[in-house]
């Protein structure tokens, strides 16, 4: 019963800001973009966002043609070449790809294009980016003139105890997530996409608010843009 009484809150808070996404969005009312993640329980600034730049996801069944043809007949973004912008592959059922839009926006405008993207059925989530003037790889590589970083669609997370399980089924259905698989060390990838109730930035600092777990950390990367 100790447990029952939080999910409940929980499912008041979570299901709150759920995505409809069968719905005609309207233009927001406010820029949903977050700046920060949790590190050893105290936000941590990511960067400021770029108002040049989205990241797209697809399902991986699409071919790399269908997807290069979608991205190139949107209005709000300029055609992109996929040998220049490439898909990152990685062990989850979406490809990512970074675009550039037509023109540099504000955020509640590039807000209005991640809803309406998500709209589409092709889209699995649409993100913001972040401004970044590191440039290099972790070995410290140079990977570009101009980098900007961004989400991918899954964080991380680790329960306080293994014993926990439940609690962390419940959280992934209460958000609409699902868990993609566990790692060795006991920690768990979860997937959040355009029906969720968050991105995975959102989901991982909304996890580590719940107090459950000993950390929840979002998927985020860098890919040079010029």
């Amino acid at each position: 019963m100790k447990f029952l009484i939080p999910l409940l809150v929980l499912g008041l808070i979570f299901t709150s800001c759920k995505k409809d996404t069968n719905l005609v969005i309207p233009p927001p009312e406010k820029c949903e973009f977050i700046d920060f993640k949790y590190y050893q329980n105290e936000p941590y600034f990511l960067g400021e966002m770029s108002n040049n730049y989205i990241s797209l996801g697809f399902d991986s069944i699409l071919s790399n043609d269908g997807i290069s043809s979608f991205i190139n007949s949107w209005p709000t973004i300029s055609e992109t070449d996929l040998a220049i912008f490439p898909l990152n592959s990685s062990n989850n059922p979406y490809k990512t790809v970074i675009v550039k839009l037509n023109s540099t926006l504000e955020c509640l405008k590039i807000q209005n294009v991640l809803n309406t993207l998500e709209n589409e059925p092709s889209i699995k989530y649409a993100n913001f980016t972040f401004k970044t003037e590191d440039c290099q790889s972790p070995i410290g590589q140079a990977l570009g003139s101009k980098c900007v970083d961004y989400m991918g669609n899954s964080f991380s997370v680790r329960l306080h105890s293994a014993n926990d399980k439940a609690k962390l089924d419940s959280i992934v259905n209460i958000t609409n997530t699902r868990i993609l698989f566990q790692y060795s060390s006991g920690s768990y990838s979860v997937l959040a996409d355009k029906h969720s109730n968050g991105n995975a930035l959102q989901m991982a600092n909304r996890f580590h608010e719940t107090n459950l777990f000993r950390w929840a950390e979002p998927g985020l990367g860098k890919i040079p843009v010029e």
